[in-house]
């Protein structure tokens, strides 16, 4: 059994942490798995799977920046808030 932490770490503010969750589970659930399931694998075993969801979300996070950046450029560059 692995001592996952069963939260992400507090921080003031991560940008797109939540989103990155959301990718790390569905990851998970793609592989008949959650948080709470992986924690109770053995080690070895946890830290591979959460090695490939890191990697599936990095992916899908970079997608996400790739086309808001696209999106931008499209509307003329950064406004000004």
């Amino acid at each position: 059994m692995t001592n996952l932490p069963e939260q992400l770490p507090e921080t003031e503010f991560v940008p797109n942490a939540e989103l990155e969750r959301a990718f790390l589970e569905e990851f998970l659930h793609s592989q008949g798995l959650s948080l709470e399931s992986v924690a109770t694998l053995p080690a070895a075993q946890a830290t591979a799977i959460m090695r490939a969801a890191s990697l599936y979300a990095s992916g899908h996070l970079s997608e996400v920046e790739a086309r808001f950046h696209l999106v931008e450029e499209l509307h003329g560059g950064a406004r000004a808030v």
